[in-house]
């Protein structure tokens, strides 16, 4: 798992831009900013990590600073 915490902090302290795809939502609620959510051929894009995407989807805001999900 140290490899996988590695790729973790460069992708965090990466300045450009990259795409990627995980099942691994504790990894992509570290290194994501937004999603782009493809559904019939429309993109609709979510800013934020991971749980504030799953948050907008049932029509909650994101969490504060220091909030924890019950999501």
């Amino acid at each position: 798992m140290e490899s996988k915490a590695t790729l973790e902090e460069a992708l965090v302290d990466y300045e450009g831009s990259l795409i990627t795809v995980s099942h691994d939502r504790w990894f992509l609620d570290q290194v994501v900013n937004r999603i782009w959510e493809l559904q019939d051929g429309v993109v609709t894009v979510y800013y934020g990590n991971y749980t504030d995407y799953v948050r907008a989807k049932k029509g909650l805001p994101p969490l504060a600073e220091g909030e924890v999900s019950e999501v």
